[in-house]
This record gives structure tokens, sequence and C-alpha cells, in this order.
């Protein structure tokens, strides 16, 4: 990743990254629908952003993060139903998703 890529806020109390991943199939044929877990990305993420961090999504392709299928309903946010309905209604989270930082090789 290089240094401009990041998001930058004077008033931060630091910077974070969280890397998710980029694959969206698995299995042999590439049938089965993957991504990241939308709670397992959210929770955190809007911890941070509540807390006064600059947040920057990376993932290993960038791009597109691809979100688990199985993993969008309230029941598999389990106890963080309020943490991924910020996270889903932010536009800024959104976008984060919509174009990651790619991690350079």
């Amino acid at each position: 990743m290089r240094e401009h890529e990041l998001q930058r806020n004077p008033l931060s109390k630091g910077q974070v990254l969280m890397v998710a991943t980029s694959c969206a199939t698995m299995n042999d044929q590439g049938s089965t629908a993957t991504g990241a877990w939308l709670s397992e990305l959210a929770v955190p993420y809007i911890m941070f952003v509540s807390n006064g961090y600059d947040v920057t999504i990376a993932s290993i392709k960038g791009g597109e993060v691809p979100l688990d299928p199985n993993s969008m309903s309230e029941k598999d946010s389990g106890p963080a139903v309020a943490e991924v309905q910020k996270f889903l209604q932010c536009e800024t989270a959104q976008q984060s998703m919509k174009h990651s930082v790619a991690i350079d090789k």
C-alpha cells in the first residue's frame, strides 16, 4: 500500500488498516459464494470510527470487498445488529468497501 492512499484527518487519534479478503468463491469449481463476514468488518470499523480513528479498508486485490451471503441477515449479526446497521448506512464505510486499497506485493 502506498502512503498517499491512506485517509488522513489531522484531528484523528490515529490510523487503522483493516484487511479483508478479495475471494468471492471457494471450492475447486469456484461455485460456493464466500467473502468477508459482515459483522467481523462492521463491528470493529464502527468502534474505531466512533472512537476517533481513521479507518482504511484494504483487500488483497483491491476494489470491492465481497461479503459472505450467509452473513447478511440480522440473525447472523448476533448482538452486533446495531453496529452492522450503522456500518451499512455509513456512506464512507460503503465507499471503502467498494473501493478497498490493494495490498502491494
